[in-house]
C-alpha cells in the first residue's frame, strides 16, 4: 500500500485496440495527471490502431495512511488504481507466485473503518491466498488475557512453550467487522498443543459458520459436516462436534465454537481455558492458536 512520505516511481502499461478499418496513424496529446503527490504523465505522440500506452509515475505520495490508494483517470477514461489489495487473495490473484510472508493490506480499499495494515499472507497451502485473522501462542502455566483488535496480527513464533501474550503486533485477533470486510468463503483452522501430539489443520466454507463468525448470528452447528481435512489433520475435532456456543461479540472464533465434553477448541476462556481436542482443566499447556481466511 502507499505510505505518506514515501517516493514512488514506475511504469504502467495500457493495451488498447482502435479500428481495424482505419489506415490512419492518430495523435494522443500528452497528458499529466497529479493526485496526492504523486504524478502520472504520457509524453504524448502517434499510436497505431492496436498497442500500448505507457505513463510514467513519480513524486511523493501525500495522501493520508487511511485508504491509502489513488486513482488516477486518464483523459480516454481508463483508470490505474495505485495501493493495497484488499486481502492476501487479491494479492496472489493479481501477483501469481507471491511467496509466504507479511504484506500491506487495505480490506475496505479507500473506506475510513480500517487503514492499511500489516497482514501474515500464507500464499501456499492449499492454494494459498489465505489471509490470518486470529494467532494465540500460550506458555503452560500462564493466565494472560485475549485481545480483540481492530488490525490482524501476524506471526512471531510456532514453537511451542514460547509466550507472546500482549506482544501488540502478534497477540490477539482481528474484530468479526473486519473478518466480514475480507468477505471470507473459508474459513482455516490450526491448532496443537502440548498436552497430546493431534494436530487440528481443516478448512470450511460452511455457510451458517461463515455467517456466525462474521456477524454473530447463529452458530457453527453444521461444521462437523462440512469441513475439509488438510495437511496433519488428526484432531477428533471438528468431526466429532457436537455443541456450538454462541459466545457473543468477538468471540466467535475463541470460546467454543464446536465441541463435545472433554475435546475442546477454546481460547482463554477466563483466561485460564487454552484447549485444542482436549479438556485440561486449567492453563498446564502450552498451545498455538490460527486462524485464517480466503
Amino acid at each position: 500500500g502507499l505510505i505518506p512520505g514515501v517516493s514512488y516511481t514506475g511504469t504502467y502499461t495500457i493495451p488498447y485496440t482502435g479500428s481495424s478499418e482505419s489506415d490512419c496513424e492518430l495523435q494522443l496529446p500528452a497528458e499529466t495527471i497529479t493526485q496526492n503527490g504523486l504524478t502520472l504523465t504520457y509524453p504524448g505522440g502517434p499510436v497505431s490502431s492496436t498497442g500500448t500506452i505507457t505513463y510514467t509515475l513519480s513524486g511523493t505520495y501525500t495522501g493520508a495512511a487511511y485508504g491509502a490508494a489513488v486513482t488516477f483517470t486518464t483523459s480516454s477514461g481508463c483508470q490505474i488504481y495505485l495501493g493495497p489489495c484488499s486481502s492476501c487473495k487479491q494479492l496472489l490473484e493479481l501477483f501469481p507466485g507471491t511467496p509466504d510472508g507479511v504484506y500491506k493490506i487495505d480490506p475496505d480499499q479507500g473506506l475510513t473503518a480500517f487503514g492499511t495494515m500489516n497482514a501474515q499472507c500464507d500464499m501456499t497451502t492449499d492454494g494459498g491466498g489465505w489471509t490470518m485473522v486470529l494467532n494465540y501462542l500460550h506458555r503452560a502455566g500462564t493466565s494472560p488475557a485475549t485481545t480483540v483488535r481492530t488490525y490482524l496480527p501476524v506471526i512471531g513464533s510456532s514453537t511451542l512453550g514460547t509466550n507472546e501474550a500482549g506482544n501488540a503486533s502478534i497477540w490477539g485477533h482481528g474484530n468479526r467487522a473486519l473478518q466480514a470486510t475480507l468477505k471470507p468463503t473459508e474459513y482455516r483452522f490450526y491448532g496443537i498443543t502440548s498436552g497430546h501430539n493431534r494436530v487440528m489443520h481443516f478448512k470450511t466454507a460452511h455457510a451458517g459458520s461463515i455467517t456466525y463468525f462474521t456477524t454473530g448470528v447463529g452458530n457453527a452447528s453444521g461444521i462437523q459436516n462440512s469441513f475439509t481435512p488438510l495437511t496433519g489433520h488428526t484432531t477428533n475435532l471438528p468431526a466429532t462436534a457436537t455443541n456450538f456456543d454462541n459466545a457473543g461479540a468477538n468471540n466467535e472464533l475463541s470460546i467454543y465454537p464446536f465441541y463435545r465434553p472433554n475435546f475442546y477448541w477454546n481460547i482463554g476462556l477466563s483466561n485460564v481455558y487454552w484447549h485444542v481436542d482436549d479438556g485440561n482443566t486449567t492453563d498446564i499447556t502450552s498451545t498455538l492458536h490460527r486462524v485464517w481466511v480466503r
